[in-house]
Protein backbone atom coordinates (compact mmCIF):
# COMPACT_ATOMS: atom_id res chain seq x y z
CA UNK A 1 0.00 0.00 0.00
CA UNK A 2 2.60 2.42 0.58
CA UNK A 3 4.58 1.96 -2.79
CA UNK A 4 1.19 2.92 -4.31
CA UNK A 5 0.38 6.11 -2.07
CA UNK A 6 4.30 7.00 -2.90
CA UNK A 7 3.87 6.62 -6.45
CA UNK A 8 0.56 8.72 -6.69
CA UNK A 9 1.94 11.40 -4.34
CA UNK A 10 4.85 11.64 -6.97
CA UNK A 11 2.85 11.63 -10.10
CA UNK A 12 0.67 14.56 -8.37
CA UNK A 13 4.33 16.31 -7.99
CA UNK A 14 5.30 16.00 -11.28
CA UNK A 15 1.74 16.91 -12.39
CA UNK A 16 2.05 20.17 -10.19
CA UNK A 17 5.45 21.01 -12.02
CA UNK A 18 4.23 20.85 -15.16
CA UNK A 19 1.50 23.83 -14.46
CA UNK A 20 4.65 25.81 -12.84
CA UNK A 21 5.07 29.46 -13.58
CA UNK A 22 8.69 30.51 -14.60
CA UNK A 23 9.45 32.40 -11.23
CA UNK A 24 12.39 34.26 -10.36
CA UNK A 25 15.72 32.52 -11.02
CA UNK A 26 18.47 31.74 -13.12
CA UNK A 27 17.57 29.53 -16.24
CA UNK A 28 20.21 26.77 -15.16
CA UNK A 29 19.26 26.54 -11.08
CA UNK A 30 16.70 24.01 -10.42
CA UNK A 31 14.81 21.52 -12.14
CA UNK A 32 13.07 23.42 -14.98
CA UNK A 33 14.21 25.41 -18.16
CA UNK A 34 12.31 28.86 -16.68
CA UNK A 35 13.92 31.62 -15.70
CA UNK A 36 16.56 34.29 -16.92
CA UNK A 37 20.34 34.39 -18.49
CA UNK A 38 22.55 37.28 -18.87
CA UNK A 39 25.25 38.38 -21.32
CA UNK A 40 27.16 41.40 -20.16
CA UNK A 41 27.89 43.57 -23.64
CA UNK A 42 30.10 45.98 -21.69
CA UNK A 43 30.32 47.69 -18.37
CA UNK A 44 26.77 48.96 -18.24
CA UNK A 45 24.87 46.99 -21.23
CA UNK A 46 23.33 43.44 -20.38
CA UNK A 47 21.46 41.07 -22.34
CA UNK A 48 18.64 39.69 -20.43
CA UNK A 49 16.25 36.32 -21.97
CA UNK A 50 13.49 35.49 -19.61
CA UNK A 51 12.14 32.15 -20.65
CA UNK A 52 8.64 31.43 -19.61
CA UNK A 53 6.65 28.41 -18.69
CA UNK A 54 4.06 27.30 -20.58
CA UNK A 55 1.03 29.14 -18.83
CA UNK A 56 3.45 32.87 -18.92
CA UNK A 57 2.07 35.52 -19.77
CA UNK A 58 4.69 38.04 -21.40
CA UNK A 59 3.58 40.96 -19.17
CA UNK A 60 4.31 38.36 -16.38
CA UNK A 61 8.18 37.54 -17.98
CA UNK A 62 8.34 41.67 -18.24
CA UNK A 63 7.85 42.12 -14.79
CA UNK A 64 10.48 39.39 -13.91
CA UNK A 65 12.57 40.56 -16.42
CA UNK A 66 12.63 44.83 -14.62
CA UNK A 67 13.23 43.17 -11.29
CA UNK A 68 16.31 41.32 -12.54
CA UNK A 69 17.28 44.58 -14.49
CA UNK A 70 16.80 47.05 -11.15
CA UNK A 71 19.28 44.37 -9.67
CA UNK A 72 21.94 44.19 -12.50
CA UNK A 73 21.85 48.21 -12.32
CA UNK A 74 20.88 48.47 -8.73
CA UNK A 75 18.83 51.25 -9.98
CA UNK A 76 15.51 51.68 -11.14
CA UNK A 77 17.30 54.14 -13.89
CA UNK A 78 17.97 52.51 -17.11
CA UNK A 79 16.51 51.91 -20.52
CA UNK A 80 15.18 48.80 -22.21
CA UNK A 81 14.42 47.15 -24.92
CA UNK A 82 12.21 44.13 -25.40
CA UNK A 83 11.69 41.16 -28.52
CA UNK A 84 9.02 38.93 -27.64
CA UNK A 85 9.65 35.70 -29.31
CA UNK A 86 9.11 31.52 -28.37
CA UNK A 87 11.02 28.57 -27.63
CA UNK A 88 9.93 24.87 -27.73
CA UNK A 89 8.85 24.39 -24.27
CA UNK A 90 8.77 20.46 -23.81
CA UNK A 91 5.94 18.64 -20.91
CA UNK A 92 6.27 14.93 -19.90
CA UNK A 93 4.03 13.80 -17.30
CA UNK A 94 4.29 10.03 -16.20
CA UNK A 95 1.44 8.45 -14.49
CA UNK A 96 1.34 5.32 -15.36
CA UNK A 97 0.18 3.56 -17.24
CA UNK A 98 0.20 6.74 -19.29
CA UNK A 99 3.21 8.93 -20.86
CA UNK A 100 1.77 12.62 -21.61
CA UNK A 101 4.71 14.51 -24.08
CA UNK A 102 3.79 17.80 -25.22
CA UNK A 103 6.27 20.06 -26.95
CA UNK A 104 5.06 23.64 -28.21
CA UNK A 105 6.06 27.34 -28.25
CA UNK A 106 5.94 29.07 -25.23
CA UNK A 107 6.88 32.29 -24.00
CA UNK A 108 10.67 34.39 -24.48
CA UNK A 109 11.33 37.61 -23.86
CA UNK A 110 14.67 38.72 -24.73
CA UNK A 111 15.73 42.22 -23.67
CA UNK A 112 18.61 44.81 -23.79
CA UNK A 113 19.50 46.57 -20.84
CA UNK A 114 21.20 49.84 -20.71
CA UNK A 115 22.15 51.09 -17.00
CA UNK A 116 22.27 54.78 -16.48
CA UNK A 117 25.77 55.57 -15.85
Amino acid sequence: MKTKEFVMAMSVAVFLAGCASAGYKPRAEGFTNFGYEETKVSDNEYLIDYYGAKSDTYSMLEALWRRRAEEVCQSKNFQASFEVKTYEGKTLLLLPPFVYYDKEDWPLLKGRLVCAT
